[in-house]
């Protein structure tokens, strides 16, 4: 699927009053998420994760790091 900025626009436009993110906006918003492995390095932990979302694809990747 290509990029669509035009119609990611129209989708963001009929959500932007949102209250609760449900399932069925959730995958009108989002193709697919990946969750990579947790690694650690030292004492933190970090775990990549991807989001993808319809129309315009991985913007970023968003890394979170957490202690156990």
């Amino acid at each position: 699927m290509g990029i669509n900025v035009y119609k990611w626009i129209e989708l963001i436009k009929k959500h932007k009053n949102i209250k609760k993110l449900d399932k069925e906006t959730l995958g009108e918003l989002i193709s697919k998420i990946y969750v990579h492995e947790k690694q650690a390095v030292d004492e933190e932990t970090t775990q990549l994760i991807e989001i993808h979302y319809n129309f315009i694809g991985n913007t970023d990747s968003l890394q979170v790091s957490y202690n156990l």
